[in-house]
């Protein structure tokens, strides 16, 4: 069975090291969110206090965020399902 939360940190460490011996660019904003969740869980905060924060998120944002906040959702789900 596949595990997705380490599909993507297995596939962040070698794209990042790739990137870094090329050249210096700005990783997409869906693996920035997903990496500070998983630090969000690992310090535990509540689910509660990362759903304010991306409702924060919408509102400083705009519509344009929302995109990034499903697969972001999506991601803190799978962190609560790896952990149980």
């Amino acid at each position: 069975m596949s595990n997705p939360v380490q599909e993507f940190n297995d596939y962040r460490s070698r794209m990042n090291k790739q990137l870094l011996s090329e050249a210096s660019t700005i990783l997409r904003c869906e693996d920035c969110i997903k990496y500070h969740f998983e630090r969000y869980h690992e310090e535990k905060l509540t689910k509660k206090a990362v759903m304010e924060a991306l409702e924060i998120a919408t509102f400083v944002g705009g519509s344009i965020v929302i995109p990034h906040l499903r697969k972001a959702y999506e991601h803190w789900q799978r962190i609560e399902l790896n952990t149980k």
